[in-house]
C-alpha cells in the first residue's frame, strides 16, 4: 500500500512547485497598461491642479508603448499620466473630451471646425479660425508657487498670427497680464511666456523663453509641428519637434493662483476671446512635471508615424 501512494504524494509535490515557480514570474502583476488607469470620473477623483496626479510612475521611451506598432498615440500620452489631455478628435457638438478622467471638459465656441483630418490616419482634430473659436475648461492647471509643470500640443497652422494663442491661462486679457502661454509669433516663432500682476498695477514677466530660429527655422504653415514648453524652479524650455529649441533660467516670482484655462485662444468662456490660433488643433495635455527628453521624443516619433 506505501508504494501505491508515492506516485501521487509526488504528483502534488510538483504541481505545487509549478504554482509556486508560475506565480514567482508574474509577481501578481497584469502587465499591460494596468498600471496607468486614470481614476474614475468623478469630482472626488479630480487632483488638485497644483498638486501630484495618482497614476503610478511612467514608462519612458524604452517601453512598449514608445513602439508605433504596440500602441496608439493616446495610450502612450495616458501613460505619462497627464492632468488633462484634449485629443480634439470630437466628431460633433460643443464638449471637448478630457481622456484623463479627471473631468476637465471643454466648451467649444465660436468658429471651430470639427472632424478635419488629424495627426495620424484615421484620427481627426479641431479647426480655430482665428478671430472667435476657443475651447474654454476653466480655472485649472495655474501652477501658482513655482510647481513644475509641462504643456503639449499639435498644432498645424493656416496663417502665423502675432502672439497666437495655442494653450492659454492668461483669459481674453487687457489690463493687467496674469498667467501662462504657449503661442507662437507671426514668423512662425513658438515661445512660452508667464505673466504676474505683482499688486503695482504692472505686469511682471514670470516666464520668458523663445526658441531658437538658428537651430531649425520656424514651425511650417500646413504642416503638422510638436509643441512641449516646460517649467521647473527658474528654468523653462521649450521643444519643437522632440528636439530643445530653447531654455532660460531668470525670474524667481511666482504665477498667479488663478487662471482661465483656454484651447486655442485667449478666452474665458463668454465669447470674447483674444489671440486666436488660425488652423488645425490636436493632442493638447497638461503634466504636473517636467517631461523627460525621452518622453518628450516618444511622442513626437509615434505622432509623426503613419
Amino acid at each position: 500500500m506505501r508504494s501505491l501512494l508515492v506516485v501521487p504524494l509526488l504528483s502534488l509535490v510538483a504541481a505545487c512547485s509549478l504554482f509556486v515557480r508560475l506565480d514567482e514570474l508574474t509577481d501578481g502583476s497584469s502587465g499591460g497598461l494596468d498600471g496607468a488607469v486614470a481614476q474614475p470620473p468623478g469630482l472626488d477623483a479630480s487632483p488638485a491642479p497644483n498638486e501630484a496626479s495618482t497614476p503610478d510612475p511612467t514608462p519612458d521611451a524604452a517601453s512598449p508603448l514608445a513602439d508605433s506598432g504596440s500602441s496608439s498615440y493616446r495610450d502612450l500620452v495616458l501613460s505619462h499620466a497627464p492632468l488633462g489631455y484634449w485629443r480634439l478628435g470630437d466628431r460633433s457638438g460643443e464638449t471637448a473630451v478630457d481622456e484623463t478622467g479627471f473631468e476637465h471638459p471643454g466648451l467649444y465656441y465660436g468658429g471651430y471646425e470639427l472632424g478635419v483630418p488629424g495627426l495620424r490616419s484615421g484620427d481627426t482634430a479641431a479647426r480655430f479660425n482665428g478671430s472667435s473659436a476657443c475651447v474654454y475648461v476653466g480655472n485649472f492647471f495655474q501652477f501658482a508657487n513655482r510647481v513644475s509643470f509641462s504643456v503639449e500640443a499639435w498644432i498645424k497652422p493656416t496663417s502665423f498670427d502675432d502672439g497666437a494663442r495655442i494653450v492659454s491661462t492668461e483669459g481674453p486679457g487687457g489690463g493687467i497680464r496674469r498667467g501662462w502661454n504657449l503661442m507662437y509669433n507671426s514668423p512662425g516663432e513658438p515661445f512660452f511666456e508667464g505673466w504676474l500682476d505683482d499688486g503695482s498695477g504692472e505686469s511682471q514677466y514670470v516666464i520668458g523663453v523663445y526658441s531658437d530660429q538658428g537651430a531649425g527655422g520656424p514651425i511650417a504653415l500646413g504642416e503638422w509641428s510638436h509643441l512641449v514648453a516646460t517649467f521647473e524652479t527658474t528654468e523653462e524650455s521649450i521643444w519643437i519637434d522632440g528636439e530643445l529649441r530653447g531654455r532660460f533660467t531668470q525670474s524667481t516670482l511666482s504665477l498667479p493662483d488663478e487662471a482661465n484655462f483656454a484651447i486655442g485662444c485667449g478666452g474665458d468662456g463668454t465669447g470674447s476671446i483674444t489671440s486666436g490660433v488660425h488652423g488645425d488643433l490636436a493632442e493638447i495635455a497638461v503634466y504636473d512635471r517636467v517631461l523627460s527628453e525621452q518622453q518628450i521624443k516618444a511622442h513626437h516619433a509615434l505622432g509623426k508615424s503613419p
